[in-house]
């Protein structure tokens, strides 16, 4: 079985001082980062799993809004941010009232 050897970089507050060719390639595995990020995050928004992905949705798109934050315009994917925010949020509003509901019934 082949082991994956991807490792997500690591985010800072500061460019590479080298060259241009350098900061390139640190924003492209930033992007390539916050796409697989938000693919996940599209994904679990859809599914739902009884509230749990839709979370799951939402804390990923707070981390992939923070890196395209910090990035200023070099990452993009601020859609599929939104997406997961909104279509997981309903989800999670989804369970409470089914929470909700649950605990009015049983009365």
């Amino acid at each position: 079985m082949a082991e994956n050897s991807y490792v997500p970089p690591v985010v800072t507050n500061s460019l590479p001082e080298d060259d241009s060719v350098q900061e390139a390639e640190y924003f492209a595995e930033l992007q390539c980062h916050v796409n697989s990020l938000l693919i996940r995050g599209i994904v679990f928004s859809v599914i739902w799993i009884l509230g749990f992905g839709s979370a799951y949705s939402v804390f990923l798109a707070f981390q992939a809004w923070r890196i395209i934050r910090r990035s200023k315009g070099a990452v993009r994917g601020m859609g599929r941010v939104w997406w997961c925010f909104i279509v997981g949020g309903i989800g999670i509003g989804m369970l409470a009232l089914g929470l909700i509901l649950m605990f009015i019934n049983s009365r």
